[in-house]
């Protein structure tokens, strides 16, 4: 919980992008005058690729039952720990977490890389408030590469890295679904927080994305080299994309019930 408590904000560089992530153009610096001994060619700044548009992973958890939630548009399967409850959903069922040590999800490696551009998003309700909690998030080496969670600090919905979050404009209300969504722009250098389809306030800057190189998780973060922030609540309708989706995406999934 530690790792969440003194963000320090930092800069980043940017990319100009066609809105449906097909094309990318460089900003190159533009240099007046003429210096014939001194000239030096402008540098494009760093591309990553657009990624791809259909979702990367898709966990409905309308299974309603058994210990695995089904990767619909990959093969990254989530198992099951400690038994969390199938309970009626956002839409169909969704898996209720008792925000105890026990229960969580996790997959067998990572799905996203966190470094570079992706999309997380989810339906969450929170039973409780007044502690950290995480509903999803991708295990780095001691700390988890991103936070799609609870600030109990800012008593906010927030998108998290081990050095800072993006906040949501208003506190969650306790047993109120809520869609969540963290685009992470690697570009820019920025992680921006939506709820309920509108973009948040408060984006967090930091030009490096950081690494995560274990498995993706439901109903807990991992800090300090071990779980924690155990998420008291449900969770549904789990997407992951390795780009960063405009507004107008993510405004369409919040409309179309994903």
């Amino acid at each position: 919980m530690a790792v969440h408590d003194q963000p320090r904000g930092r800069g980043g560089a940017g990319q100009l992008g066609s809105p449906d992530g097909d094309r990318v153009v460089p900003l190159v610096e533009r240099r007046h005058g003429h210096h014939p001994h001194h000239a030096h060619a402008p540098e494009p700044r760093r591309l990553l690729p657009p990624g791809q548009r259909d979702p990367l992973g898709t966990w409905s958890l309308d299974e309603g039952a058994g210990t695995v939630a089904h990767d619909s548009s990959g093969t990254d399967d989530i198992q099951l720990s400690g038994t969390p409850s199938w309970v009626p959903g956002a839409s169909g069922t969704a898996l209720q977490f008792n925000g105890g040590a026990t229960q969580y999800g996790q997959s067998a490696g990572p799905v996203l890389d966190t470094v570079g551009n992706f999309t997380v998003a989810a339906r969450v309700r929170i039973d409780r408030t007044g502690s950290w909690a995480t509903a999803v998030s991708q295990d780095g080496t001691t700390t988890s590469g991103f936070f799609l969670q609870y600030s109990a600090a800012d008593n906010r919905l927030a998108f998290s890295t081990g050095e800072g979050r993006a906040l949501s404009d208003q506190a969650p209300a306790a047993g109120q679904w809520y869609q969540v969504v963290g685009v992470h722009d690697a570009d820019a250098g920025t992680y921006t927080l939506y709820v309920d389809g509108k973009a948040q306030a408060t984006v967090w800057h930091q030009p490096t994305g950081d690494p995560a190189p274990g498995p993706f998780a439901l109903g807990r973060a991992y800090s300090g080299g071990r779980n924690s922030d155990f998420w008291p609540g449900s969770v549904d309708q789990v997407h992951v994309w390795n780009r960063a989706l405009p507004a107008t995406d993510v405004a369409t999934l919040y409309s179309s019930g994903g």
